[in-house]
């Protein structure tokens, strides 16, 4: 599967679920480079989703937001698939 691929099935399965989601698409120089590919919210918990395939690798720039994001207590998954984000959101 392409990271698009399973990126669809994670947006579909966290609509159901009932998390507000949204992508995050960036250009320009207001970028925050390594910023998760998708932000989603319910109950009070936010979450930040790196999505990669399972081959796929953080860029330096990535791991960086994945520590700041963790620094600060909020949860930052990589999914790799469907059924990461299923056993993340348990």
């Amino acid at each position: 599967m392409t990271e698009q691929q399973i990126q669809t099935d994670i947006k579909t399965y966290l609509e159901y679920k009932g998390f507000f989601l949204f992508n995050i698409h960036q250009q320009g120089k207001y970028c925050f480079r390594g910023i998760s590919d998708l932000i989603a919210v319910k109950d009070g918990i936010t979450i930040f989703v790196e999505v990669k395939t399972p081959t796929g690798k953080l860029r330096p720039e990535q791991i960086s937001f994945m520590e700041q994001i963790q620094n600060h207590g909020a949860k930052y998954i990589i999914a790799r698939s469907l059924d990461d984000m299923r056993e993340a959101v348990k």
